[in-house]
């Protein structure tokens, strides 16, 4: 690494094996660049006598300053300034490519070249180099060393008032939220959650088991750990839900026992309120429909019984001019 970016050396007339010793040292090379050989510029160095090392690696990589996962959170330097930093902690995730170690102030993700035989809740010595990852930190190019003490973390409730200061993320965490969709995919098994106006996943990879299916709008508790992924917020997002200036929070999830049923959903739901109040203007509808029938037959009524007796009040009146007629003769 230099001012300039990344750099490869070609050093010829040398045992692989002995490159190894370089990682970590200060050198001013000389050699000839080409631009052709590969993608990238490579400097072609012909023999160990072209390179003179300014400052030496750690003889003893585990033996240098323990830092703290916290001193991540600052800045990081030049990146031509970068040297390994170590780290102590427990394993708290793994995966095939990398895992999650934390200590008492905080949790990063820790990539490393070949598998490690560690296990989730081991305490390991972490020794190599910071790479910003986004708003976050990571560690690249690890060596790893176990010290054979199984120290098991307790989770951490996760603070929605601090989703954006990043300092939760890598930690062990647990929460509660309300469920709103859940879906397989070909990676990942989601479930989609609501707490405190933020929409977040909650993910489980196939080979670590399969999620139970959950009724939606059930309560859940969920463990794993708090990882500020890249996904971009979803385009149905409600109004007044919020998510992560990096992108949606993401809870990697360890086992199908990571997720917990803490109740059912509501019974008043969106979709019952709609058949209630379906089923209440259906009968309002023909309420109305049966009045306004009774009303007409009334209103016939009324008439039939007022022409009868306009009827027989023309009858009685006939009746009357025709005794009158005869009472004068």
């Amino acid at each position: 690494m230099s001012k300039s970016g990344h750099v490869n050396l070609w050093l010829s007339r040398t045992d692989s094996n002995h490159l190894s010793w370089y990682v970590d040292a200060r050198v001013r090379a000389r050699g000839v660049l080409s631009l052709t050989i590969q993608d990238s510029p490579l400097l072609l160095i012909p023999g160990q006598s072209f390179i003179h090392v300014e400052q030496e690696p750690p003889k003893d990589l585990f033996q240098i300053h323990t830092s703290c996962v916290s001193n991540l959170w600052v800045s990081i330097p030049q990146p031509e300034l970068q040297h390994r930093i170590k780290l102590v902690g427990t394993v708290t995730y793994k995966d095939t490519r990398s895992f999650f170690l934390q200590d008492d102030s905080g949790g990063v993700r820790v990539f490393h070249n070949a598998d490690q035989n560690i296990n989730v809740g081991e305490q390991v010595e972490v020794v190599g180099f910071p790479n910003a990852s986004g708003p976050t930190a990571v560690l690249t190019e690890c060596l790893v060393r176990s010290r054979r003490i199984i120290q098991p973390v307790k989770p951490r409730k996760l603070n929605f008032g601090e989703v954006l200061s990043f300092r939760q993320n890598g930690l062990l965490i647990e929460t509660t939220a309300n469920l709103l969709s859940q879906k397989t995919t070909d990676f990942d098994q989601i479930l989609q959650l609501q707490e405190h106006g933020y929409v977040f996943e909650a993910v489980l990879a196939p080979e670590r088991g399969r999620v139970p299916s959950f009724a939606r709008g059930s309560r859940l508790k969920v463990v794993g750990i708090c990882d500020y992924g890249t996904s971009p917020q979803s385009g149905d997002s409600k109004p007044g839900i919020q998510s992560a200036a990096a992108g949606l929070i993401r809870v990697l999830m360890r086992a199908p026992s990571d997720a917990v049923v803490l109740s059912g959903p509501p019974w008043w739901t969106f979709e019952r309120t709609v058949t209630v109040v379906g089923v209440l203007l259906a009968t309002l509808f023909v309420a109305l429909v049966w009045v306004y029938l009774l009303r007409r037959r009334l209103e016939r009524h009324q008439a039939a019984r007022l022409a009868f007796a306009r009827q027989l009040f023309a009858g009685s009146g006939n009746r009357t001019a025709t005794n009158c007629s005869q009472l004068a003769r």
